[in-house]
């Protein structure tokens, strides 16, 4: 799994490929990620060829310069089950 922000999800490390992440969730509404629907997200590195637009850290630099201060909104949106 490519990291991630502003989503919660839960990962069972022991269960096979594909099953391992699961209950994914917007952190700013608490709504459930559909398999079905197609989503727009950024990443530090990614893992697709040819990406267009600008790099993610010059997006959050200028996003954090507009804001001047950030507050994290909950401290770990990450739960492991089942270690």
């Amino acid at each position: 799994m490519v990291r991630v922000g502003g989503m919660t999800y839960e990962c069972y490390p022991k269960e096979k490929m594909g099953h391992r992440i699961k209950n994914l969730k917007l952190i700013r509404n608490g709504k459930h990620i559909e398999k079905t629907k197609e989503y727009i997200v950024s990443g530090w590195g990614s893992v697709n060829e040819n990406v267009e637009g600008p790099p993610i850290y010059d997006v959050l630099e200028n996003y954090i310069f507009d804001k001047q201060e950030i507050k994290p909104e909950k401290p770990s949106p990450v739960r492991v089950i089942g270690m």
